[in-house]
């Protein structure tokens, strides 16, 4: 069974990404900012990361920069609806760093379902 980890501050976000893939037969587990990721990764390491790009204490690029220097076999999706700047800005920087694929906030879940299906395969 992959493991996936959603990493997301808003609750609702990351709770429904993850009701969604674990409903898929996913492992997945959950963390609201990047130090808690990173955490997490040290002691399960996933498949695949879906990462928001902006959060409190470590940001999606951060981990993203991180998980790519040390995991590199590890895949990474990144997820934004911005903050200071257009979305398309950061999803282009994570896009540039090693995401594999990149989603703009309101997210498609069928259409995120669909690539981690694709990646996972």
């Amino acid at each position: 069974m992959a493991r996936i980890l959603v990493i997301d501050d808003n609750e609702n976000i990351r709770e429904t990404l993850t009701e969604i893939l674990a409903l898929h037969n996913y492992a997945v587990s959950s963390a609201s900012n990047g130090e808690e990721a990173l955490a997490l990764i040290e002691q399960n390491r996933p498949d695949l990361i879906i990462t928001d790009l902006i959060m409190p204490e470590k940001g999606g690029i951060s981990v993203i920069r991180e998980v790519g220097q040390k995991y590199p076999d590890i895949k990474i999706f990144a997820i934004s609806g911005g903050w200071i700047g257009p979305k398309e800005q950061f999803l282009n920087t994570a896009k540039e760093l090693g995401a594999l694929r990149t989603f703009a906030k309101p997210v498609n879940w069928e259409e995120l379902k669909n690539a981690v299906e694709s990646e996972l395969e």
